[in-house]
């Protein structure tokens, strides 16, 4: 298996990288192909799967100015 991201001019324009960057928390939503190599040649796929992610990441700034990631 190989992921990788999709190449910006095979997605349409709605699924295009994208960061929202926010004081509390962040954004992220992009694609990636999932290529599910053939066992018997693996120059060859088996399947490609492209998937849409979003990504959530909250964080807080302490006083020394230093990023920490919420779970």
């Amino acid at each position: 298996m190989v992921i990788k991201a999709t190449p910006i001019d095979t997605l349409h324009p709605m699924y295009h990288p994208k960061a929202e960057i926010k004081s509390k928390e962040s954004i992220y939503s992009f694609s990636v192909d999932i290529h599910i190599m053939n066992p018997y040649d693996d120059t060859v796929d088996a399947m490609v799967l492209q998937m849409q992610l979003k990504t959530f990441i909250a964080y807080t700034i302490n006083q020394d100015f230093k990023i920490i990631a919420e779970a």
